[in-house]
């Protein structure tokens, strides 16, 4: 009877390590490249990367190799002696909008019941940790986010225009999600940071300006990250305007100038020797 009450609490507490770990949230910048951390209790020989779930189609990568890369999705397996754990690095190259969602990493034949790591990625346009204030540049109908990292929490969450004054907060909340018109903030508490997310979208050139993310401190400074967009028309393809050219030879099919010989000859002669280009030249001048 011992042994069999034994062996439940031990499926019990494995159940329940696998279970408590969270989905971490990692941070890409469009057009760059992140690499994300997979460790393990135990070794394995067949690496697996994948998108949502390790099924069809999903799989991003499966090999035995210790390196390995397939278009913008790698993988490398280390195991040095140094370690404690063996650690599957995997790397997505490149980064664009669509690579944001729910991703897995795994050692597919590890005895280890913790065998496979979830994790989120959200890309964004600029991931700020104070060290500058980015200029950003948009066209008009875009939409931009923004990642403002901070070493601490705060009690509320500003997005603001401007130094965040009286008339110049565009959101304010206490909570994780909050969004007003096109303005939305998004909040991540970390161990030993914050991620305030901030969003614009249909970018119009009014937006064009300074902004704030800031986390309002009860006791401590308030943290706050700034950066500065411009945002630029898109021009009409239905306003576009004929060239000089084009406009000419349209309203000139009445003038007939005179043509010497040798340039009828050399126009034939062009178009003999398959030199398309110049023939298409003479011919728009006798054209004309």
């Amino acid at each position: 009877m011992k042994v069999h009450h034994s062996l439940f609490c031990l499926i019990f507490v494995s159940l329940q390590v696998r279970s408590s770990r969270s989905v971490e949230t990692h941070y890409g910048v469009s057009g760059g490249n992140i690499t994300f951390p997979c460790s393990f209790l135990s070794s394995g020989k067949i690496k697996i990367f994948c998108r949502e779930t390790c099924e069809g189609e999903n799989i991003l990568i499966r090999t035995r190799d210790d390196a390995a890369q397939i278009g913008r999705y790698r993988t490398e397996y280390e195991r040095e002696a140094s370690r404690t754990f063996p650690v599957l690095q995997v790397s997505i190259l490149e980064l664009t909008r669509s690579d944001a969602g729910r991703y897995q990493c795994g050692l597919e034949d590890s005895p280890s019941s913790d065998s496979f790591l979830d994790f989120r990625l959200v890309v964004v346009d600029a991931l700020l940790d104070g060290n500058k204030v980015p200029h950003l540049h948009r066209d008009a109908g875009s939409s931009l986010t923004i990642a403002c990292s901070f070493e601490d929490s705060g009690r509320k969450r500003l997005f603001c225009r401007g130094g965040c004054g009286k008339d110049e907060v565009l959101v304010q909340t206490d909570a994780v999600r909050a969004d007003r018109g096109r303005y939305s903030i998004e909040y991540e508490k970390r161990r030993n940071a914050a991620v305030l997310l901030v969003t614009i979208t249909q970018l119009t050139q009014s937006d064009s300006g300074r902004y704030r993310c800031k986390l309002d401190r009860a006791i401590r400074s308030d943290l706050d990250r700034d950066f500065s967009i411009t945002v630029t028309d898109v021009p009409d393809p239905s306003t576009f305007t004929p060239t000089a050219t084009q406009s000419f030879s349209s309203t000139s099919e009445s003038f007939s100038p005179a043509v010497s010989s040798e340039t009828s000859s050399l126009c034939q002669k062009s178009a003999f020797k398959g030199q398309w280009l110049i023939s298409f030249h003479c011919n728009f001048i006798l054209m004309i």
